[in-house]
């Protein structure tokens, strides 16, 4: 019992790690995906025009839905929704979702339709573009600032969280508080 009691933290801090690298490699994977899509687009990140994600219209002058931007890289550069879930995240499985009534659209609409994504565990700033000063933080999963907010439910990993910065590069930030 007492090799037990251990044995278990170690593993359990090796399987967080574990989560913790998979949740790496998502955003990694989705930061290529960006990236690719800005060579097809002109220089340009995907965004989407409101509704905002923020209610904040004074302080974000530049209405735009994170979650629809980020599924504009849906299905020709991310084949899959499970691409938008850190294996830490508890809640819901993430899914991406077609805008509007399906049954009701035209052959156009539908061929241009527009997706959004459902209970991602990540967070994108949809006003950022490849020209912007290369250390701001493009992508990032849940809130990770452990040490000044207890609360567990905005988190996916304790004490930080695995970002993607406008450069292309990224990794792990402890005590960072990029929230979705």
């Amino acid at each position: 019992a007492i090799l037990a009691g251990l044995l278990l933290p170690a593993l359990a801090r090796a399987r967080e790690e574990s989560r913790k690298a998979v949740c790496k490699e998502n955003i990694a994977q989705i930061g290529k995906a960006i990236n690719a899509y800005s060579l097809n687009y002109n220089e340009f990140y995907p965004f989407s025009w409101g509704p905002a994600d923020t209610v904040d219209t004074v302080n974000d002058p530049q209405p735009c839905n994170a979650m629809t931007s980020l599924a504009q890289l849906y299905p020709e550069y991310l084949g899959t929704d499970q691409i938008f879930r850190c294996p830490s995240m508890t809640d819901d499985q993430p899914t991406v979702e077609v805008n509007g009534d399906a049954a009701s659209m035209t052959l156009y609409e539908w061929s241009n339709r527009n997706y959004t994504i459902k209970n991602s565990s990540y967070g994108y700033d949809c006003r950022l573009y490849p020209s912007s000063k290369s250390n701001h933080i493009l992508l990032a999963d849940m809130d990770g600032s452990y040490q000044n907010n207890k609360d567990t439910s905005t988190q996916n990993h304790r004490e930080g969280q695995n970002v993607l910065v406008v450069d292309g590069s990224g990794g792990w930030m402890q005590n960072y508080d990029i929230s979705k």
